[in-house]
């Protein structure tokens, strides 16, 4: 009984975070949707798979088809959740995926209506299952043999959806970063890391794809071995339900950037032909963020800066990064930690916490201030203090 509960864990799992993310209505994004789509997508998948190890071999050939259709899915609609998620526009690429999608299960549907009961019991048992006959697919028809042909093919395009899939989802996830980075001088809740850990996580149950599908799921089909890929498949998709449902940025903000970059692209042109404006500005923005300390506002935005400068985001964004290589963030916190060294060098600050100098520099709390300055420094803000 506890085998059995263990194999269909990944079923109970995505069935959860589904109906935890369709029961939250009230922050029912976009985002939201593609991944309630997403897990119930999972949940069908890992049903067919619980038939699979349960050797349904009457009703699998239904099944297959379905399996087929969920696997070449799933990804592709998680791809479509992170580009939803950091407001990132849709990707043609992504019709490049829906004729696999579609072609793979109805072809496997077409192939199982011509061949022969018999033919459908020796495919699976002998193919899929690889029961010790491998002679009998000899007899297969050729309607048959295109079935194991079909299926190979299916085994490859899906370890290469899952490579393209990961490279996609990579990109956008680095765009939705930099951006964050160009545009606020607080990261703390615009989640620039939470998308890192649901790569993490996306390439670890990509690499356990891939093993399953290279290895076939055949050779986990004695009780003793299905624990194995059940157990890290649930393991790893409640992570991802887990980290997804404390993934609060704002989406409509960050679509708001884009729709609002894009309008202001052309304006940019002059400023990046004329490098003596672009001095200009440089030397305006440090004037602001340094000399009126600026960077002691821990909520400061880049468009706090040009509505004082009466300029744009775009213009602001370029010239620091083109003339200070480095993002808006960056920039305000190195004058933070300038302004924090000098006063933990001063003596009549020496009474100061390490969480007071943060505040007054400008950090919104004391671990963003210890990890910034560790990037800067090379130490803890604790090591240097005792250090000096």
């Amino acid at each position: 009984m506890f085998r059995l509960l263990m194999c269909a864990a990944p079923v109970f799992v995505c069935f959860f975070w589904f109906l935890y993310y369709v029961s939250d209505y009230k922050n029912y994004s976009k985002s939201r949707k593609y991944l309630a789509i997403f897990f119930f997508t999972l949940f069908v998948l890992f049903v067919c798979q619980f038939i699979f190890f349960g050797k349904y071999y009457l009703i699998y050939q239904y099944v297959d088809c379905a399996y087929m259709l969920c696997s070449l899915m799933a990804y592709p609609l998680y791809y479509l959740y992170i580009l939803s998620a950091t407001g990132s526009a849709k990707s043609p690429k992504l019709l490049y995926f829906l004729i696999p999608i579609i072609l793979f299960p109805v072809s496997a549907a077409v192939l199982y209506h011509f061949m022969t009961p018999e033919e459908d019991l020796t495919y699976i048992k002998y193919f899929l299952y690889e029961e010790p006959y491998p002679e009998e697919l000899l007899k297969l028809s050729a309607v048959g043999r295109w079935q194991v042909i079909q299926s190979e093919i299916y085994s490859i395009y899906f370890c290469l959806q899952l490579v393209v899939i990961l490279i996609l989802v990579s990109r956008a996830l680095t765009r939705y970063n930099k951006q964050m980075a160009d545009y606020y001088s607080n990261l703390d809740n615009k989640v620039l890391y939470t998308p890192k850990y649901l790569l993490w996580i996306i390439l670890l149950i990509s690499l356990s794809s891939i093993l399953l599908s290279l290895i076939g799921k055949e050779s986990f089909v004695k009780a003793s071995y299905q624990l194995f890929p059940s157990s890290i498949y649930a393991l790893l998709l409640f992570y991802v339900g887990f980290i997804s449902s404390k993934f609060n940025h704002d989406v409509q903000l960050a679509e708001d950037n884009l729709t609002e970059l894009s309008k202001e692209q052309e304006e940019t042109s002059d400023v990046e032909s004329n490098p003596q404006k672009m001095t200009v500005l440089q030397e305006q923005i440090v004037n602001v963020i340094r000399d009126d300390e600026l960077f002691k506002n821990a909520d400061l935005k880049i468009s706090d800066i040009a509505s004082m400068l009466g300029t744009n985001r775009t213009y602001i964004s370029r010239a620091i990064n083109q003339t200070m290589n480095m993002p808006f963030s960056d920039l305000v916190n190195k004058y933070r930690i300038e302004y924090a060294l000098s006063l933990m060098k001063n003596r009549e600050f020496s009474q100061m916490t390490l969480s007071e100098i943060a505040l007054k520099s400008g950090f919104s709390n004391e671990s963003t201030f210890y990890r910034v300055f560790k990037h800067a420094m090379g130490v803890s803000p604790r090591q240097y203090t005792h250090n000096t």
